[in-house]
C-alpha cells in the first residue's frame, strides 16, 4: 500500500491520521513520483496471486501454494515435511506452516507483525521477530503445536534502553545449543551478527560485530562453520568462519552474493545473486578447500537482498 499523511517541518514529524492512496503499488520495486500540480505516477502491481514453488537443481518450477498475499521467508521443517512462512500485512503480518503432507496451512501467530521464521533443530519450535505494541521487534519463539504461548527469547531492559532495535532469529546450532540472530537500529545502524547460549541462561555475546553489515549466517550441520553475508567490500559478499567462536574467514563468492545455505552433505555452498542460483564446492576436513562459483540456474524469482531468506534447501539436497 502507498499511504500518506499531513507532515509538520517545524517540528518535523508525522500528522495522524494516515490515509491510504494506492492499494495495488508494486511491492519489489515501488517506482513513485509526482507532480507539481499533484498528479501522482507509479508502478501497478500485476501480480494477484503469489507462489511458493519447488525448483529443483535444473531449475524446473513445480507449485506448492498459490496465495493472495505475499509469501516471504520460506523454511523448511528439520524432517522436510512442513515449511514456515510469513504473509505480508503490515502491522498484522503473521508466521504460517504448511504441511506438505496434508496440503494445509495453519496460522501459528496471532498478536502483533511477525516476521522470518526460523525452525529450532528438534522441529519443535520456531523462532521469530515480533512488533508487539512497543517501538522495536522482539525475538519470541512458540511451539510449533501451539501446547505454549509465543513467549520472548530475550532479557531485554526498559523500553528505552532498545528503542528502534531490531532482532532477528537466524540460524541455530544442530545441538541446538547456539542460537544466531542479528541485530540493527531500525533507521540507520549496521546489521551485527550475535550468539545467544540456550544452555546457559541464554546469554547473549557478539559474534561478528563490525562497521559493516552483516547478514544471514548459517551454522553448518556439524556446529563448526558459519557461513554469512557481508558488505565490507562495497557489496555482499558469502564469508565462511569457524564456530562456535569465529576465526580466520575466507571468501566464498567472487562477484557478489547473498543469502547462502549449506547443502545437507555440507559438499556446496548455495547461494543467491540477482536472478542466479550459484553454487560452490567445499571441503571442510581435512583443510578447507573453496570451489569455484557456478550457476545452478537463473529464475525471476523474488528476491529483496538483505530482509531475510528468501529461499531454503530441503534435508534431500535435491530441491
Amino acid at each position: 500500500h502507498l499511504m500518506a499523511a499531513r507532515f509538520d517541518p517545524a517540528r518535523l514529524s508525522v500528522k495522524e491520521p494516515e490515509v491510504l492512496l494506492i492499494e495495488d503499488i508494486a511491492y519489489d520495486n515501488p517506482v513513485i513520483n509526482a507532480s507539481r500540480e499533484g498528479t501522482l505516477v507509479y508502478v501497478k502491481d500485476q501480480m494477484s496471486r503469489y507462489e511458493l514453488v519447488w525448483v529443483d537443481l535444473e531449475g524446473n518450477t513445480e507449485t506448492i501454494i498459490t496465495e493472495d498475499q505475499m509469501m516471504l521467508g520460506p523454511r523448511i521443517s528439520p524432517d522436510g515435511k512442513k515449511i514456515a512462512f510469513w504473509k505480508i500485512g503490515g502491522t498484522n503480518s503473521h508466521v504460517y506452516v504448511h504441511d506438505l503432507n496434508r496440503q494445509s496451512t495453519e496460522q501459528l501467530t496471532n498478536t502483533g507483525g511477525n516476521y522470518w521464521p526460523v525452525w529450532s533443530p528438534d522441529g519443535s519450535h520456531i523462532a521469530f521477530p515480533t512488533f508487539r505494541g512497543r517501538d522495536f521487534a522482539d525475538m519470541y519463539w512458540k511451539p510449533v503445536d501451539k501446547s505454549g504461548p509465543a513467549e520472548s527469547m530475550l532479557n531485554l531492559g526498559p523500553e528505552e534502553e532498545v528503542q528502534e532495535l531490531i532482532f532477528q532469529p537466524q540460524s541455530w546450532s544442530a545441538d541446538q545449543r547456539y542460537l544466531l540472530f542479528v541485530n540493527s537500529m531500525a533507521t540507520n545502524g549496521n546489521w551485527d551478527i550475535l550468539k545467544m547460549d540456550m544452555e546457559n541462561d541464554r546469554k547473549v555475546t557478539d559474534f561478528i560485530v563490525t562497521d559493516y553489515n552483516e547478514r544471514n549466517p548459517k551454522i553448518s550441520p556439524d556446529n563448526k562453520w558459519v557461513i554469512y553475508q557481508s558488505m565490507e567490500t562495497g557489496q555482499y559478499e558469502i564469508y565462511i568462519t569457524g564456530f562456535p567462536e569465529p576465526g580466520a574467514r575466507r571468501q566464498i563468492s567472487t562477484d557478489g552474493g547473498y543469502d547462502p545455505l549449506w547443502s545437507p552433505d555440507m559438499k556446496k555452498i548455495i547461494y543467491r545473486k540477482g536472478d542466479q542460483v550459484m553454487s560452490v564446492d567445499i571441503t571442510t576436513e581435512p583443510t578447507l578447500t573453496i570451489g569455484k562459483a557456478e550457476q545452478l540456474f537463473t529464475g525471476n524469482y523474488l528476491n529483496l537482498t538483505v530482509l531475510g531468506n528468501y529461499f531454503d534447501i530441503h534435508p534431500d539436497g535435491e530441491r
